[in-house]
């Protein structure tokens, strides 16, 4: 997907500058750095109990090592920063969505990140630490002379992402 393609470039980027990288995925993942899996399988459809039992099981890790700071992805994990004494980092990777940001409020220490300027505007009563891009390594994605007959689209596939629009033009 495309949350965990964003965090598999930046904890690539983190190893290659040196840093010590530990991903708690599931156990088909291969993540540059140390990967740590609960056993639990992907799962299709998303389903929240499970995103819960997976944040349970990291944080329960985390307690038992000592690591300089948190970032966490999903929404279901948020509740555990409170669960460690180190920095905890939120990067909110999704529209606004009203239940959410009301759960995002009920956790004021946690360091929430913004994808775009846009995103953090609306969520004016949300305090961004920082609004940071999805780092994405290009060279992945050899540009194309536009010759091939086909569009490729990388992303959600919903009405908000405007693919339909793509294809139309």
């Amino acid at each position: 997907g495309g949350t965990e393609l964003v965090v598999a470039e930046l904890g690539k980027g983190l190893v290659e500058l040196g840093h010590e990288v530990v991903t708690f995925a599931t156990g088909d993942s291969t993540p540059s750095g140390e990967l740590r899996a609960s056993g639990e399988k992907p799962c299709w459809p998303p389903d929240e109990l499970a995103e819960e039992r997976h944040a349970a099981f990291a944080f329960s890790e985390i307690r038992r090592r000592r690591f300089d700071v948190v970032h966490v992805n999903h929404p279901s994990a948020v509740p555990f920063a409170f669960s460690v004494p180190i920095p905890c980092a939120a990067t909110i990777h999704h529209e606004r969505v009203e239940r959410l940001v009301e759960h995002y409020r009920a956790y004021p220490d946690v360091e929430f990140v913004a994808i775009s300027r846009r995103q953090a505007d609306l969520h004016p009563e949300l305090r961004f630490a920082a609004v940071i891009h999805h780092g994405v390594d290009t060279s992945l994605f050899p540009y194309g002379g536009g010759d091939g007959g086909y569009v490729a689209f990388l992303g959600r596939l919903c009405a908000a992402r405007g693919a339909h629009v793509a294809t139309d033009v």
